[in-house]
């Protein structure tokens, strides 16, 4: 089954992780791609992380604006929702507008055994648990490596974690 992956019409429109207010009319587009389609596409990675324990399918994303999680895995997230002061609508593949509302703040990415927090919308997704967009790539000075599929991520004291994602396999 597809995915919905999420990027915005206009990036100034879109919720930021540091507020929770959406300048009115807000409208981002969603574009459908699935764990196959996402290892052979140079903008996205993909792969299964650990979130509170839990392993899951994230993609992360530089064509989505927002951070999105899908409403079968909120139940596992320590935090709630926060209702967001403006409402927005994701027009998806199919051209029906999704409304979004609300907000989970303070989510934990573990990322080679770093913590990580994230800023999660819940929507509904199919192919993957959570889809990490340029919210969050940005807010940590992420580089998306495309030829070797894996994201830099600077850290304290000169470090850098790496994160791989998933190649499609090559059969036998």
């Amino acid at each position: 089954m597809a995915n919905q992956v999420i990027q915005p019409v206009r990036a100034d429109q879109a919720l930021t992780s540091q507020a929770t207010q959406v300048v009115p009319n807000a409208r981002g587009r969603a574009f459908l791609v699935n764990a196959n389609q996402a290892q052979r596409n140079n903008d996205v990675v993909n792969g299964t992380f650990l979130v509170y324990n839990v392993y899951v399918s994230i993609l992360f994303n530089t064509g989505a604006y927002m951070s999105f999680v899908c409403f079968d895995f909120e139940p596992m997230l320590s935090s709630s929702r926060s209702k967001l002061e403006r409402s927005f609508t994701v027009e998806v593949a199919n051209g029906k507008p999704i409304l979004i509302d609300s907000v989970i703040h303070g989510c934990t990415l573990d990322l080679n055994d770093y913590d990580l927090s994230i800023d999660l919308i819940p929507m509904k997704l199919e192919s993957f648990d959570i889809i990490v967009g340029m919210d969050w790539l940005a807010q940590h000075h992420a580089e998306v490596v495309c030829f070797e599929n894996y994201i830099r991520i600077p850290l304290d004291y000169d470090r850098i974690l790496h994160i791989f994602g998933e190649k499609p396999s090559r059969g036998l």
